[in-house]
């Protein structure tokens, strides 16, 4: 059976692991460099909102103090847009060092932090 492009595994001490197929990890790292990690975070995620499965979160939904990005596995959008976090939170703590995205798709995988 084929690798998936990007996949996600909650590891057992409750983070979040995205790993990275070698033709992701080429067809985005051109991306990174083009239009930047915060565009590319969204566009990593894109497929698993669209199934339902993770979502990006604005760090103002949850009244976060971070420009970290921000996951979590449940979300629901009211018709006024309000954005309401129900589910477990991701997040990527050392933003200011490492680039997520980077770190993704120059090594293949990248651990986002169990919130608590």
């Amino acid at each position: 059976m084929a690798k998936s492009y990007i996949e996600y595994e909650i590891l057992p001490n409750g983070n979040l692991v995205f790993r990275a197929a070698n033709e992701a990890r080429h067809d985005y790292a051109q991306q990174l460099r083009e239009r930047g990690s915060d565009s590319v975070f969204w566009d990593v995620l894109e497929p698993f909102q669209a199934n339902g499965m993770l979502f990006g979160v604005n760090p103002e939904d949850i009244g976060a103090r971070t420009s970290a990005p921000i996951i979590t596995d449940e979300l629901t959008i009211e018709d006024d847009g309000e954005r309401t976090v129900h589910g477990k939170v991701w997040w990527f703590p050392n933003y200011c060092i490492i680039d997520p995205m980077a770190e993704l798709f120059h090594k293949g995988r990248v651990e986002f932090t169990l919130a608590t």
